[in-house]
């Protein structure tokens, strides 16, 4: 229907019962949910249309180390999900370059993932100097698209799509953990980006 569901997983015991629900706009649960994952999801969900059917698919991290497709069909894509190596607890992103769909994703073993869609091939890995739990953010610029995330080492990362550091970065910010989305403005009317 025209109307926008909410999705979000479950966090509860036993581990196997773990639930993802999406809720109708008047409450009621959307068909086939709640969803049983089996594994614990601690970070929110994407939405995006991966398959090209004009309705969108669900993205998310588990607890048991695992990067999901859930297509809209409540189907797992093929070559999904992708063991990461620890807990996910950072919402994926999801770039659309129109040539290809790349999945982000921060995990708990100091690393941002870039997935390509729909081979679930690795594209790069940026290992940082702690846990990432701040999703990806994407800007173009005149040197074309551009990826940002933070970690808790307090650096802000900023890489290409292949996956090269961009002219200064990583950005030391502080002694505290990067925690919210990098986002970008021009705060100073020059017609540049920041």
């Amino acid at each position: 229907d025209p109307q926008l569901e909410i999705v979000v997983g479950g966090y509860q015991s036993p581990t196997s019962t773990s639930p993802l629900f999406a809720v109708n706009h008047n409450g009621s649960p959307v068909s086939g949910f709640p969803y049983v994952v089996g594994e614990k999801i601690k970070s929110g969900v994407a939405l995006a249309d991966l398959d090209d059917n004009g309705k969108d698919d669900i993205i998310f991290g588990t607890d048991g180390d695992n990067l999901y497709v859930l297509l809209d069909n409540l189907t797992v894509a093929d070559g999904f999900p992708i063991d990461l190596g620890s807990n996910i607890r950072s919402e994926p992103s999801v770039l659309n370059t129109g040539n290809e769909k790349i999945i982000f994703s921060g995990c708990e073993n100091n690393s941002m993932y870039a997935v390509n869609f729909p081979s679930g091939s690795i594209r790069f890995e940026i290992e940082t100097g702690d846990d990432v739990y701040t999703s990806a953010s994407f800007v173009e610029d005149v040197n074309g698209l551009e990826v940002y995330f933070g970690s808790d080492d307090g650096y802000v990362y900023g890489v290409d799509l292949n996956g090269t550091a961009i002219d200064g970065f990583p950005m030391y910010i502080s002694d505290d953990a990067i925690l919210g989305a990098v986002v970008f403005s021009d705060l100073d009317n020059d017609n540049l980006i920041d």
